[in-house]
């Protein structure tokens, strides 16, 4: 019969406890599920156009994931009390609804190695901060990796040419503090107001009942035009926006005097 002796004895007592405790830790995660989020669709869309987006989900897990859902949290209008989705979601998919400005959506079961994808279309407005959309994938299975369930999309956005040579044009506003995109205005209709005024081809702005305005505008690209208005030599406000079709342009009314934030998302549109 062979004798080990203590060396031996504590040399094997180790290797015993390292393998069966990295036994208990393999076939821990060997039972779990593992959702992955991918968020797919156009990275640089048009603004106003519809693009069908993807949220896909794959369960890289060993074991079926139950109750699969996906929120996707949505770019988030500035308007007070109440707040809406900054864009127009259309062809939702029947798995999903909007509730509280998110799409909430239902898939069910995902095998291992299986995936699911649920899919919408998006239409962007012209705004002057960051519109992202955040996809997260739960599932009432045990996950042995939460750090890839969310996906986000941040497109940047493309606009199309519109080159001014002057004209009559109407100026549509509406006016609040933090405010970023007319689209913004378009949710209440009855804040919208407007105002005539012409493009002269020499570079000024001349306002049709207001005399005593005056102004000038350039374009620093195809796509964009700015303009100002003074009374006399007090500077009133500054215009930037971009083309949103061949008729029209959408951005921001800042003002320089304005001490609380002011802004007045704008539309101008030739007549």
């Amino acid at each position: 019969m062979k004798i080990f002796n203590l060396k031996s004895f504590i040399v094997w007592s180790f290797l015993f406890v390292f393998v069966v405790a990295g036994s208990e830790n393999l076939f821990a995660s060997s039972n779990e599920a593992d959702l992955e989020t991918e968020f797919l669709g156009r990275q640089r869309p048009f603004v106003y156009n519809p693009y069908r987006y993807r949220v896909r989900v794959t369960n890289n897990g060993t074991v079926r994931a139950d109750d699969v859902t996906i929120s996707i949290d949505m770019p988030i209008t500035d308007t007070s009390p109440n707040q809406f989705i900054m864009g127009t979601v259309t062809d939702l998919d029947s798995r999903c609804q909007i509730i509280s400005n998110k799409i909430e959506c239902n898939i069910g079961r995902i095998k291992p190695g299986k995936r699911k994808a649920i899919r919408f279309n998006f239409e962007f407005p012209v705004s002057s901060k960051s519109l992202a959309m955040t996809a997260t994938a739960t599932t009432s299975t045990n996950e042995s990796n939460l750090t890839d369930n969310s996906a986000t999309k941040s497109p940047q956005f493309k606009y199309v040419q519109n080159v001014v040579s002057g004209g009559n044009y109407l100026i549509s506003f509406c006016g609040g503090t933090n405010l970023t995109a007319f689209f913004e205005c378009t949710l209440f209709p009855s804040s919208i107001q407007s105002l005539a005024a012409t493009l002269n081809s020499n570079g000024t702005v001349s306002y049709t009942n207001y005399p005593n305005l005056t102004g000038s505008w350039y374009q620093p690209s195809s796509k964009k035009l700015v303009f100002d208005t003074y009374d006399g030599s007090n500077q009133l406000n500054v215009f930037e926006g971009y083309a949103v079709n061949a008729n029209c342009f959408e951005g921001i009314t800042t003002y320089p005097n304005s001490t609380n934030g002011f802004v007045a998302p704008t539309r101008i549109c030739i007549q």
